[in-house]
């Protein structure tokens, strides 16, 4: 298995397809020493089992979300909402229609899917999250908050670095059967300044 680049100073191991079904059981495959297992010294889980990933970014993927992170630059306008030391939140910049305002939740490290999160970073995903959840209710008056997270192609991941979305919820808004398209700068900065003026005291 060969390592490829996720971003600066960030690298990855692919890792197999899906298991094979055998007698209507899938049938992981079995590895030999750490160093032939997926994601070396990430691949087995707090009880000690081996956690088998799937990935699809290409060997030379340039990770936008580490680079937003390491620089605070990106293709779009990159607002970091919310650092803390193992999760950062930052503006989405592809807003709904009736939910401008949503924000991304991302580990610094790079892990493409939940299927390689390792379990402790759970609670500062979570704390991130309900952080972002309490601003968005103070900054916005937002009715209430939905969160969501992709992953792979069918499950309509595109970027390949685990992210959970927050998004401001109204009565009727319609989330789910609207679209995205990309947010303003001028209005993505007013959000982000409201954002982080009502972010909880920590």
């Amino acid at each position: 298995m060969s390592t490829s680049s996720r971003g600066p100073g960030v690298t990855h191991r692919r890792t197999l397809g899906p298991p094979e079904i055998t007698g209507g059981r899938p049938t992981l495959p079995s590895w030999g020493t750490a160093a032939e297992r997926p994601l070396p010294g990430r691949s087995e889980d707090t009880r000690g089992r081996i956690i088998y990933v799937y990935n699809h970014a290409p060997p030379d993927y340039q990770c936008p979300f580490c680079r937003n992170i390491a620089t605070g630059r990106g293709d779009f306008p990159v607002h970091i909402l919310a650092r803390y030391p193992e999760v950062v939140v930052k503006l989405n910049p592809r807003w709904w229609p009736a939910n401008p305002g949503g924000a991304l939740v991302v580990p610094i490290e790079h892990y493409e899917n939940l299927y390689d999160l390792p379990p402790r970073l759970g609670a500062p995903i979570q704390e991130a999250a309900r952080d972002t959840a309490l601003a968005m209710k103070a900054a916005f008056g937002c009715h209430g908050v939905s969160t969501r997270q992709h992953n792979e192609p069918a499950g309509n991941q595109d970027v390949w670095h685990y992210h959970l979305h927050v998004f401001p919820r109204y009565e009727g808004d319609h989330l789910y059967a609207s679209r995205p398209s990309w947010a303003e700068p001028t209005e993505m900065a007013l959000r982000a300044h409201q954002l982080r003026a009502a972010w909880p005291t920590r």
